[in-house]
């Protein structure tokens, strides 16, 4: 019965001693994830002070090209822009998005747009979950899988659009009849994704 109860005693002791032991841990392991966030969230803040203003100057340079009536280069690189394809009446285009970027896309004047923005998943978050095309007064919530949106663009030129938060920055580029895009207008400056949202 002695032998027993001291066993009982022992394995007590050895259960206090785990919990002990557990929750040190736990605590430690807290403590290491928020001194390993702020670590993260300082070094962003201080990497490279400059890197969003040269960012925002490269842009700045390339919106103010197309300036006279005889250059008719793009307000901005339109490269990497996905171009759509008239069929009919209408114009389709397909787009994706990651957790920190839309693709821009390229759309022609004067023909109703059918513009498919795919969202695989995985990629949605707090921020990028809903866009927001002020010229055509549209906002949009998304999901996962295909969303399609429709606008009829009226007039060329380079159309901002971004998340709710105004912290992911694409665009929509109308050309006009003639294949040009007009440049920005007075006072506009294409405003890229601020570093701290880059993959």
């Amino acid at each position: 019965m002695l032998h027993s109860k001291n066993e009982k005693m022992k394995a007590g002791k050895d259960s206090s001693k785990s919990i002990l032991f557990a929750r040190r841990f736990l605590r430690l392991a807290i403590l290491s994830c928020v001194l390993a966030a702020l670590g993260i969230l300082f070094a962003s803040c201080t990497s490279n002070p400059n890197s969003q203003e040269q960012t925002n100057s490269q842009y700045e340079q390339t919106s103010n090209k197309g300036t006279t009536n005889n250059d008719p280069t793009p307000s901005i690189d339109t490269t990497r822009a996905i171009r759509s394809t008239v069929n009919g009446n209408t114009q389709f285009v397909t787009s994706s998005l990651t957790a920190t970027s839309y693709d821009p896309i390229l759309v022609k004047e004067g023909i109703p747009v059918q513009w498919t923005l795919k969202v695989p998943e995985g990629s949605l978050n707090a921020c990028n979950n809903e866009i927001i095309i002020p010229e055509y007064e549209i906002n949009v919530v998304l999901e996962v899988g295909d969303n399609v949106i429709t606008f009829m663009p009226v007039e060329a030129g380079t159309f901002e659009f971004c998340c709710w938060m105004e912290m992911i920055f694409s665009y929509i580029a109308v050309e006009d009849k003639d294949g040009n895009i007009p440049p920005m207008k007075d006072g506009e400056t294409w405003r890229p994704t601020p570093p701290c949202c880059l993959d």
